[in-house]
């Protein structure tokens, strides 16, 4: 027969046992990508929606080859474009962009309607600087005035900024500024970037999140993410926000949003992203009433 005290302390060793197998894993997420690695981030952005009760369907796509280097505070990032496509269609209007298929100068000087598409398709090795801290917050977002320069030359075969003083050169690079600025970037970037608290974190954990972009006027999100899942190598968090403008307008627009976002957890860089977006409300006189889907994947690519 056992002694009492050794059957006594087998259910308590049955009980720590458990208690360790089901302890959760903690992780402390950062910002660090590998130093000089370059990533491809891979982004989409598509919507369909009725404006003055007309319906419209547009899709925005980027490829961005982005250059790292780590610092101890945080990373400088150049990000240069790979690809850019547009499309627009709607009752009154339509566009379509692809760098990979451009429109040829002299078609584009014939027809003002292909004036946009025709200088959005020079974008393409063209490059942007921002930084991201460790804690994957955007700290600063460089200006586009340079790359709206160089966009301007290059679609006009200008060598030089001489021929900055004429009347295209001012409505082709005004023609680049309506979809290429730092704004616009930033908010592209900040909707698939998460950032991190400095603390540990396990899966059920919640966290809070609040941005402004810019999107014709402010609009504040308000957002709270939710640590779904923590394996060896990623970090899964589904996304719950709404969003609201902050401009003083004749009007009020309210933005919901879900989505999850998956991260690498050595590096916590972007692995991808799934997020929709539903706008409603009025834009002064105008309703609107617009669903849209963002899709983004990053991978780190060969160097060059």
């Amino acid at each position: 027969m056992k002694p009492l005290s050794c059957i006594a302390a087998i259910p308590l060793l049955l009980i720590l046992l458990i208690a360790g197998s089901c302890k959760q894993e903690a992780v402390s997420l950062r910002f660090i990508p590998e130093n000089n690695a370059r990533y491809e981030l891979e982004y989409e952005l598509s919507g369909v929606g009725t404006k003055e009760s007309r319906p419209f369907n547009q899709t925005k796509r980027v490829v961005l080859d982005l250059t790292v280097k780590p610092d101890s505070g945080g990373t400088d990032i150049k990000a240069t474009y790979k690809r850019f496509q547009f499309s627009l269609v709607s009752p009154t209007d339509s566009s379509y962009t692809d760098t990979d298929h451009p429109i040829a100068d002299s078609m584009a000087m014939r027809n003002p309607k292909l004036l946009a598409p025709w200088v959005w398709q020079g974008v393409n090795g063209l490059s942007f600087n921002f930084r991201i801290g460790s804690s994957g917050r955007i700290d600063t977002m460089d200006t586009f005035l340079p790359l709206l320069t160089n966009l301007a030359m290059k679609v006009l075969h200008q060598p030089d900024s001489s021929v900055t003083g004429n009347e295209l050169y001012s409505q082709v690079w005004n023609t680049g500024s309506q979809q290429f600025s730092s704004a616009s970037a930033k908010a592209m970037l900040q909707a698939v970037f998460p950032e991190y608290p400095a603390r540990e974190l396990k899966k059920g954990d919640t966290l809070g999140r609040t941005y402004q972009y810019y999107d014709r006027y402010p609009i504040t999100m308000v957002q709270v993410i939710k640590v779904a899942e923590v394996d060896e190598a990623t970090v899964t968090f589904l996304i719950g926000g709404s969003g609201f403008t902050t401009a003083t307008i004749e009007g009020d627009l309210k933005v919901e949003q879900q989505g999850k976002i998956i991260v690498d957890r050595s590096t916590g860089v972007l692995l991808s992203a799934y997020i929709e977006n539903l706008v409603r409300g009025k834009e002064y006189t105008t309703s609107i009433d617009n669903k849209s889907v963002i899709r983004a994947n990053c991978k780190k690519i060969l160097p060059r």
